[in-house]
């Protein structure tokens, strides 16, 4: 196995942060409220500015910071790895952001058996700082930037 590097660590947090779904989406404008089955909505760290719109298929942001996005359909992925991360956002979280971020990383196709427990452990860790705060923060933390 791999023993990772921090910054693979950090890699993985950032996409486990990004794939983390918001339980409430009525807070988001009326063509994103109704989500259809395998898309999942998001908030970014800051608002997005006035414009927004569609980066890619799949991915659309919105000038409060909402986004959605659409888990690939299978063999590529099932949706997996977004339902392993809900409930860990806002302050009734249900779920415990590190142990929900090694359940999604476990069910990546062959991350479990190429990473090391340190490196899955590492990620975890750094994942819930970004959960409790923006990720620029949980960066700091991790260059040790003040």
């Amino acid at each position: 196995k791999g023993e990772g590097s921090r910054a693979m660590a950090l890699a993985l947090a950032f996409i486990l942060r990004f794939l983390t779904p918001l339980e409430e989406t009525s807070a988001f404008p009326e063509e994103a409220s109704a989500l259809p089955e395998g898309t999942y909505a998001g908030r970014a760290d800051a608002p997005a500015g006035p414009e927004g719109g569609e980066y890619t298929p799949g991915l659309r942001l919105f000038p409060s910071g909402l986004y959605t996005f659409r888990s690939p359909t299978p063999p590529k992925a099932d949706g997996t790895v977004p339902e392993a991360l809900q409930g860990v956002l806002g302050d009734g979280a249900k779920a415990s952001a590190t142990e929900a971020a090694i359940k999604a990383l476990e069910r990546i196709p062959g991350l479990k058996e190429a990473a090391t427990p340190k490196l899955l452990h590492d990620a975890s860790v750094l994942y819930a700082e970004m959960v409790k705060a923006p990720a620029a923060k949980a960066l700091k933390t991790f260059t040790g930037t003040p």
